[in-house]
C-alpha cells in the first residue's frame, strides 16, 4: 500500500516509497487477473488523506466493499501511544493526550466527523480513529457499501474472527476459530510501567548519535527480551483518571455520527462508547523504575561495544527524563 499512494504516509520515505512501487504494482496485476473476490487489508489505509485515498481506489479499477474494524476510544487513545513508543518515539503520554484533545477541538468536531479530518492532525490519529468520519470519507471513494466490525472489550479473538468473517462474506469458508499466534507473529502490548519507561529510554537514545538501526534493534531486544520475561509485569495502560471525561464525550460524539451514516454494523455500537468501570490503575513509581532498570539492563547487554559511552550517558539522561514521564 506504501508504494500505491506515494507522498500519503508521512512515516514512509521517498526512496521506500518508489522501492514499494514495484511490489504494488506486482499486487495491482494479481488482482486483476483473479477474476473474482480479493480481501486486502491494511490499517494504514485509514490515516490517508481522501486524495491519497483515492490513488488506491483508481488503481484497483473495480468495485470496492471497505470493512473497518473498531475499538472504543479507551482502548485505542493507550494502545496508540504505546504503538508509537514501540516505534521508537519518546513524547511522554501526557503531551500525547493533550494534543490529542487539541485536536479535537482544531478539527471543530461535526466538520471533523463529516470531512474525515483531512487536515495533518495527530499525525492522523483522527482520521484513522474517528469512525463516523472514516467510513464517509470511504462512502464518498467508493460508492460501496461499508462494513464497521465493532470489538468486543475482554471479547474472545474468536468472537472478532467470526464477525471479521460475517463483514467479508466468509463465514462459510473460513474455520469458526481464529488461528493460533506464537508469542514471536504476535504484536504483543507492553504494560504502562514498561510504556513509561521505554519512552524514557527512547528519549535518552534520540538525545544521542546511537545510529537508527543499532537504537531499532535494542527497542526489540527491550520488549521481547526483557519486558516480555517479567514475572510481574505491572498494570496494562489506561487513560489517566482525569481525561477520562473527555474521552467518553468524544466517544458519544463518534457513536451517534456513526449511527447516522447508514454504515452496517456487526457487532454493537454500544461497544464503541468508552467504559472506564474495569480501568486499570496508574503505574508506581516504583513500578515504573523496576521496568527502566530492566530495560538499561539490556541496553548494556546488546548494544554494540562502540554505544557503551552513549549509554552511560543515557543513564544520566534517565534520571531527569523519568521525572517528565
Amino acid at each position: 500500500m506504501y508504494g500505491g499512494a506515494p507522498g500519503g504516509f508521512s512515516w514512509v520515505s521517498e526512496p521506500r516509497t518508489e522501492r514499494l512501487k514495484v511490489a504494488w504494482n506486482r499486487m495491482l496485476r494479481e488482482v486483476q487477473s483473479w477474476g473474482g473476490p480479493v480481501l486486502l487489508s491494511a490499517e494504514a489505509l485509514s490515516t490517508l488523506r481522501t486524495k491519497d485515498a483515492r490513488k488506491i481506489v483508481d488503481s484497483l479499477q473495480a468495485p470496492i466493499e471497505v470493512v473497518i474494524t473498531a475499538r472504543s476510544l479507551e482502548r485505542i487513545i493507550p494502545s496508540s501511544w504505546q504503538q508509537h513508543v514501540r516505534n521508537g518515539r519518546g513524547e511522554s503520554y501526557q503531551r500525547y493526550l493533550r494534543r490529542i484533545a487539541d485536536e479535537f477541538v482544531k478539527g471543530e468536531g461535526e466538520a471533523g466527523a463529516a470531512e474525515g479530518y483531512e487536515g495533518d492532525l495527530m499525525r492522523g490519529f483522527w482520521r484513522a480513529y474517528l469512525i463516523s468520519g472514516l467510513v464517509r470519507r470511504w462512502q464518498k471513494l467508493t460508492g460501496g457499501s461499508i462494513t464497521v466490525v465493532t470489538v468486543a472489550a475482554g471479547g474472545s479473538p474468536n468472537l472478532l474472527w467470526q464477525r471479521f468473517a460475517e463483514a467479508c462474506g466468509l463465514s462459510d469458508v473460513l474455520p469458526t476459530e481464529a488461528p493460533k499466534l506464537s508469542q514471536a507473529e504476535a504484536n504483543i502490548g507492553i504494560t504502562a510501567p514498561e510504556a513509561f519507561a521505554l519512552a524514557a529510554v527512547n528519549r535518552a537514545m534520540l538525545s544521542t548519535k546511537m545510529p537508527d538501526l543499532a537504537r531499532r534493534r535494542l527497542r526489540f531486544m527491550i520488549v521481547r527480551e526483557g519486558f516480555h520475561t517479567r514475572p510481574e509485569r505491572g498494570p496494562n495502560l489506561a487513560v489517566p483518571e482525569q481525561d477520562r471525561s473527555s474521552v467518553s464525550g468524544w466517544s458519544k460524539f463518534d457513536v451517534d455520527e456513526l449511527s447516522n451514516t447508514g454504515a452496517s454494523i456487526v457487532g454493537s455500537l454500544d461497544e464503541l462508547l468508552s467504559d472506564f468501570t474495569k480501568a486499570p490503575k496508574d503505574p508506581t513509581a516504583s513500578e515504573v523504575s523496576d521496568a527502566t532498570y530492566l530495560a538499561l539492563q539490556k541496553v548494556f547487554e546488546f548494544a554494540p561495544p562502540e554505544s557503551y559511552l552513549t549509554v552511560r550517558r543515557m543513564q544520566r539522561k534517565l534520571k531527569k527524563l523519568l521525572r517528565s514521564s
